[in-house]
C-alpha cells in the first residue's frame, strides 16, 4: 500500500482531524494517519502534546490511534469497528488476527466480531500462552546448559602414596586388585550419580512442562535415560570381567591364607569398603533386574 503524501500545513490537517472526529469510526485509520505524520515531520514544533490539548485528545488516545494505523494499515475488515476494538485487535500478535478464537462462554469468534469484552478476555488469553512458552523455552535452556555443564566436567582422579617399611612377596598382586576395586566403586559412584540425575530431571519436567504437543522435552528425557541405561549397562559388564579375571582357584585360595598379615589387612579393608558401597547401591536399586542387556 503506497502512503498518501500529506500536507505540511498544521492548520488543515487540526482542520481535517477534527473533521474525521465527527464522523466516527470509519475515519480512525485517517485520524491516525494524521496524527503520526504531525509527530513524525515534527510540524507542532517540538509541543506536540499541547497541540493534542488543542484538538481535545490526549497522548494515550492518540498513541492508541496511531498505533491502530500502523499495525491495521492493510487489514479490511476493521472499517466498521470503533477505535477500542480496533486498538485491542492491533495488540495481537499479526496471526492472531484474523483466526477464530474459542471464548470462556465456548462460542467461536473472529476478533472483528467480539465484543470489547470479548477482545481483552481473547488478548489475555494470548498474553498468558506467550509467557507460559517463554518460560517453558527458558527451563529447556537452563536444563541444556546443566547437561553441557556435566558433560564437560573431568573424573576426578585421587592419587595415594603408601610408604611401608618391607614390600610384601604379594604386594603388586593386591595393589593392582585394590585399584581394579577403586575403579569399580567410582563406576557405581557415577552410575549412582547419573540416575539421581535423571530422576530429579524427570519429577521437575513432569512438574514444569505441560503442553501436550511439544514432543522434544520427552525426547531429551528419553535420551537421557538411554544415556543412563548404556553406561549402567556397562558398569555391570564390567563387573562381570572383573569377577571373570580375578577368579581364584584352589591354589590362588591357600596362596590368599599365606598372604602377610599387613597384605591381609589391606584387600580386607579394600574389600569391606567395596561391599559397603555395594550394599548401598542394592538398596538404591531395589527392583532392578538385568534382563538381557536391559534395566527393569
Amino acid at each position: 500500500m503506497n502512503e498518501v503524501v500529506l500536507p505540511n500545513d498544521l492548520t488543515q490537517l487540526t482542520t481535517e482531524i477534527k473533521t474525521y472526529q465527527s464522523i466516527g469510526g470509519q475515519a480512525i485509520f485517517e485520524i491516525g494517519r494524521r496524527l503520526k505524520w504531525v509527530k513524525d515531520h515534527d510540524l507542532a514544533h517540538g509541543e506536540f502534546g499541547k497541540w493534542l490539548e488543542s484538538i481535545q485528545m490526549n497522548h494515550r488516545t492518540a498513541n492508541r490511534f496511531m498505533k491502530i494505523t500502523t499495525e491495521l494499515a492493510n487489514w479490511a475488515p476493521g472499517s466498521n469497528l470503533g477505535w477500542k476494538p480496533l486498538y485491542l485487535i492491533a495488540t495481537m500478535p499479526p496471526d492472531e488476527r484474523e483466526k477464530p478464537q474459542q471464548l470462556d462462554s465456548g462460542e467461536v469468534k473472529k476478533p472483528d466480531e467480539m465484543t470489547v469484552r470479548e477482545l481483552q478476555e481473547v488478548n489475555r488469553k494470548l498474553k498468558e500462552k506467550e509467557e507460559s512458552l517463554k518460560a517453558k523455552d527458558r527451563q529447556i535452556n537452563q536444563q541444556a546448559e546443566m547437561i553441557d555443564r556435566l558433560n564437560e566436567r573431568e573424573p576426578k582422579v585421587v592419587e595415594k602414596t603408601v610408604t611401608v617399611e618391607k614390600t610384601p612377596d604379594d604386594y603388586e598382586s593386591v595393589k593392582q586388585k585394590a585399584q581394579q576395586a577403586d575403579s569399580i566403586k567410582e563406576q557405581l559412584e557415577k552410575a549412582q550419580k547419573q540416575a539421581d540425575y535423571f530422576k530429579k530431571e524427570s519429577e521437575s519436567a513432569k512438574q514444569l512442562i505441560k503442553i501436550q504437543d511439544d514432543e522434544a522435552e520427552q525426547k531429551r528425557l528419553e535420551r537421557l535415560k538411554r544415556k543412563a541405561d548404556i553406561n549402567i549397562y556397562t558398569l555391570s559388564y564390567n563387573i562381570k570381567n572383573f569377577l571373570n579375571e580375578n577368579m581364584l582357584l584352589d591354589d590362588d585360595l591357600n596362596h590368599l591364607s599365606e598372604m602377610s598379615n599387613e597384605a591381609k589387612e589391606n584387600i580386607s579393608s579394600r574389600l569391606n569398603e567395596l561391599q559397603k558401597f555395594i550394599d548401598l547401591i542394592r538398596q538404591t536399586t531395589a527392583g532392578r533386574k538385568i534382563i538381557e542387556g536391559s534395566f527393569k
